[in-house]
């Protein structure tokens, strides 16, 4: 047994020497990661001194982090990580969608109950099932407004202590106690009637097998509204505001010329809120639904594309569509009272990039910057997009970090290969001031070598959150 003990002792250190000696050998080769400089635009000295650290991994074992400030005579520092097993980076902290409100209706029907039994579209499916005979399909266009008297609420609520939807299945085995789902969707319901559109219809068809049973049902909502909510969460105040378009959507996406009919809600409509106190369960939600109030009314034609907090949940940030522009109103989260609205584009779709001191506004044609000091929001600049070098290097999209400083933003985004469908090391930056671009180069990362583009684990990727970071000095 000693021998046997002093050979597999043997067998285990050679093992570990190997192991040792193979790490040795590949972290040896982290220094020849190297970054190259491609200027494609402007003035190289426009992004001296800005420092950049970049993540990239293949197969999620090995990992290298290396940091690059650019300037003359720069040279990359990398650490060199090699994991025996696969290695997912620390995620991003989670963002809580508050909750989410739909029309909630639902299609499908119990085919044993009579229709007279039924309710909403599950009604109209059972009416024209009983009208279409054995081995026969049949279709219908119905409006909603012959089965329902308003829209019956659907719920998805995204809170901390808080993961819980609620529909009519979902609540029928619930008492209707305080906190449950039951008693919370009903709440909603009460305070959100909204009337069904006169207009809204959907199309159903029904077929049935030569025995009379019903096969297959289909339908097309495309005709139908759709209410698009928008939330965010005060999680330090355990408080959730929210609101939905008031313009009509239809299922297909499209704005229509109506308005939802927002009379019978407590206060019209505008901004809503309650508070929540954690939950497990759709027996207990921990949501105070009797706590729903309009806390700031706003224009029949204003619609909400954007709501946040800033770090403190002391101001409510209010991205809107007015006229075909966008503005940020800031609110008072204590007194809900306006205290700055400001125009930030021309164009009303945008993507929001918000850090501590700064946000950035990103539309078709415009980036817009906002400065944050004391409380204070400042538009520093909106500028018009660059065509150039081309149109893929115009839009923020693909762009996974940003620092404003001086009157200087700096972005850093990964490039993204037509030909493998994926973002590769290389990364590129760009600069703008008041006046515009200032500066885009394109930095060709070495682990991009030599690139097969078929197997994803055999080849470098950027890693899949916090890729990249950049700042000023």
């Amino acid at each position: 047994m000693k021998k046997i003990y002093a050979v597999f002792t043997v067998l285990v250190l050679f093992c570990c020497t190997v192991f040792v000696s193979v790490a040795s050998v590949v972290n040896s080769d982290k220094e020849k990661v190297e970054i190259k400089k491609n200027l494609l635009y402007g003035d190289k000295s426009a992004a001296e001194g800005l420092e950049i650290t970049t993540l990239n991994h293949m197969g999620y074992k090995l990992y290298w982090e290396t940091d690059y400030t650019i300037g003359e005579n720069s040279s990359p520092r990398t650490d060199f990580s090699l994991y025996p097993g696969s290695y997912q980076q620390e995620r991003t902290k989670h963002e809580y969608t508050g909750v989410e409100i739909t029309n909630g209706i639902e299609h499908g029907f119990d085919e044993k109950l009579p229709a007279s039994k039924q309710e909403g579209i599950a009604k109209a499916y059972k009416e024209l099932a009983d009208s279409t005979g054995n081995g026969e399909a049949k279709d219908a266009t119905v409006f909603l407004k012959d089965y329902y008297d308003y829209y019956p609420l659907s719920l998805w609520f995204d809170l901390p202590g808080t993961n819980w939807a609620g529909d009519t299945a979902s609540s029928d085995s619930l008492k209707g106690e305080p906190y449950d789902g039951r008693y919370v969707l009903e709440k909603f319901r009460e305070y959100f009637k909204i009337p069904v559109s006169e207009s809204d219809k959907a199309y159903i068809s029904v077929e049935k097998d030569k025995d009379g049973n019903v096969n297959s049902t289909y339908s097309d909502d495309t005709g139908c509204s759709v209410l698009r909510s928008v939330s965010a969460v005060a999680e330090k105040r355990n408080r959730c505001f929210f609101t939905f378009s008031n313009l009509n959507y239809t299922d297909g996406g499209y704005k229509t010329s109506e308005y939802f009919d927002t009379s019978l809600i407590p206060g019209g409509y505008g901004i809503y809120s309650f508070y929540y106190c954690g939950g497990k369960s759709a027996a207990n939600t921990g949501i105070l639904a009797d706590k729903i109030e309009t806390v700031y009314p706003l224009d029949k034609n204003t619609e909400v594309k954007h709501m946040s907090l800033n770090g403190d949940n002391t101001r409510l940030l209010l991205f809107t569509e007015e006229k075909q522009s966008l503005y940020l109103t800031v609110i008072d989260t204590d007194t809900m009272s306006k205290l700055q609205k400001i125009r930030l584009a021309g164009s009303p779709s945008a993507g929001i990039y918000e850090y501590d001191d700064f946000l950035v506004a990103d539309t078709e044609n415009s980036i817009a910057v906002v400065s944050v000091a004391d409380g204070v929001y400042s538009l520093d600049f909106n500028i018009e997009k660059s065509y150039f070098p081309d149109d893929n290097y115009r839009y923020l999209y693909d762009i996974d970090s940003m620092d404003y400083k001086n009157g200087k933003l700096a972005v850093i985004g990964n490039k993204f290969e037509e030909n493998s469908g994926y973002k590769v090391c290389d990364f590129i930056v760009f600069v703008y001031d008041k006046s515009g671009l200032l500066f885009c180069g394109v930095y060709d990362n070495s682990l991009d070598f030599d690139r097969e583009n078929i197997y994803f684990n055999k080849d470098c990727y950027p890693a899949d959150t916090n890729a990249n970071k950049i700042s000023w000095k």
